[in-house]
């Protein structure tokens, strides 16, 4: 009752969310999707980057580019046969829009599931994912330019897909073991140091719902929350934060409402922090 009445409350008042351009426009069934299940991450092998859609915004539409690994919900995806669904929404699939003429390249959005433009199949092994579909082309993934850098736009294509980096598909620990930039991300939006030793694991934890961030390694005993949806309305709930106090987080943008959530912490044996 007491996280209802705190959201309830904080919502009041919403201003309209500021969405990508490429959705403007565009009538949306996702723009207030409810949040189902937690997923895995799409990455890039030894380089903490990560496929994320762009700004939070959950819907149509919405483009795909590598970020900073960071676990959080506008990262995280689940394969269902050949489908590789969002996991905040799963009414939201990965897709390929735009078909440039002639080439079969196209940019990697967010699509209403139903569509079933692309069909895709993860192969662990080769480190691709490829697109397959009723008129017999292979495709696979691709950041634009073939760079691999944060903020760049996520392809796919060409046909026959030639020899890349390896891409794969799982967990936050998977994502940031093996060299690359392990040692250097820096803090996440939701979590600790972005290295792989830390004498406590966070984890951010909502009350009385299913969605959780991390956990995350931490040198110290806090749960920072600097996630951009962090502020809205007005209202900011950018911080550090003790075992068991309480956050605000608009997951899915400040129209949207938002999610009473709880820093957890742990110790090196796995106990559980009380709270302040």
């Amino acid at each position: 009752m007491r996280a209802q009445l705190a959201i309830a409350c904080l919502s009041a008042g919403a201003a309209q969310a500021q969405y990508n351009p490429a959705t403007q426009g565009k009538t949306s069934l996702y723009a207030d999707p409810k949040f189902q299940t937690t997923g895995q991450v799409i990455f890039y092998r030894g380089t903490g980057l990560c496929l994320s859609a762009q700004n939070g915004v959950f819907r149509d539409w919405t483009p795909i580019l590598l970020e900073a690994c960071d676990g959080s919900p506008r990262q995280q995806f689940r394969i269902d046969g050949e489908k590789i669904r969002l996991a905040p929404n799963t009414q939201l699939c990965l897709d390929r829009q735009r078909i440039q003429s002639g080439t079969e390249i196209g940019e990697l959005n967010l699509e209403n599931c139903s569509e079933k433009r692309t069909k895709w199949r993860y192969e662990a092994g080769a480190g691709q994912i490829r697109g397959t579909s009723n008129i017999d082309y292979s495709i696979c993934f691709y950041p634009q330019g073939n760079r691999i850098a944060p903020g760049v736009r996520m392809m796919a294509g060409p046909p026959g897909c030639p020899a890349a980096r390896p891409i794969a598909f799982g967990s936050m620990q998977q994502a940031m073991a093996g060299g690359g930039r392990t040692r250097n991300v820096g803090t996440s939006n939701f979590g600790g140091q972005g290295n792989s030793n830390g004498p406590f694991q966070i984890t951010w934890r909502q009350v009385g719902g299913n969605w959780s961030t991390g956990p995350y390694p931490s040198q110290t005993p806090t749960c920072p929350h600097g996630n951009a949806n962090a502020a809205c309305n007005g209202q900011n709930f950018k911080g550090s934060y003790k075992p068991g106090q309480f956050a605000i987080f608009w997951l899915n943008g400040c129209r949207a409402q938002p999610l009473l959530i709880q820093c957890e912490v742990r110790d090196a044996s796995g106990r559980l922090l009380s709270g302040p």
